[in-house]
């Protein structure tokens, strides 16, 4: 998909870390843990559209990007509607 909805000039800034909390996390995070760490939202990397959070498997680090003033995680919908992990927009 195309950059529906990203704002222009190379994308939205990556996080590295929330307050005072490292983002180096690995494997399952729920929606409660991606909470406590201020991340309301997940959002389609391709269309730019919210997706209902849920357990999330991440690997080397969760990198949220800012998007509207607050941190969001880019996630991949599947055909099946699994939900994966993305990197920020290229």
């Amino acid at each position: 998909g195309g950059g529906a909805g990203w704002p222009g000039g190379g994308g939205p800034g990556t996080y590295l870390q929330l307050g005072d909390t490292p983002l180096d996390h690995s494997g399952l995070m729920p929606p409660r843990k991606l909470r406590a760490l201020g991340i309301e939202r997940f959002v389609d990397v391709g269309s730019g559209a919210d997706v209902a959070m849920r357990p999330l498997e991440v690997d080397r680090g969760l990198r949220p990007v800012m998007l509207g003033g607050q941190p969001v995680v880019l996630v991949q919908l599947s055909e099946s509607g699994r939900v994966a992990y993305a990197q920020r927009p290229r």
